[in-house]
């Protein structure tokens, strides 16, 4: 949920004006979209090691099922 993919151009630009970035950002996610990115920023998650396997699965799952469908939407974890 937390990632985004920018060419060289835009990368640099948002970087170099990050206002404008969360402006745009704001009108291609939504206000609703980043609400929860900061509600899961503020959380703690305590991982012991059989979540970190569930995880673990959980992703190769993922990109298994991306690579056979050609799909480019990862269902993230939580």
């Amino acid at each position: 949920m937390n990632a985004l993919c920018l060419c060289h151009t835009c990368h640099r630009e948002f970087t170099e004006s990050p206002l404008d970035f969360e402006v745009w950002l704001k009108s291609y996610l939504g206000h609703g979209y980043l609400e929860i990115l900061n509600e899961k920023r503020n959380q703690i998650l305590k991982v012991t090691k059989s979540l970190r396997s569930e995880i673990a699965k959980h992703y190769r799952a993922e990109v298994k099922r991306m690579t056979e469908t050609g799909c480019r939407q990862l269902v993230s974890w939580s």
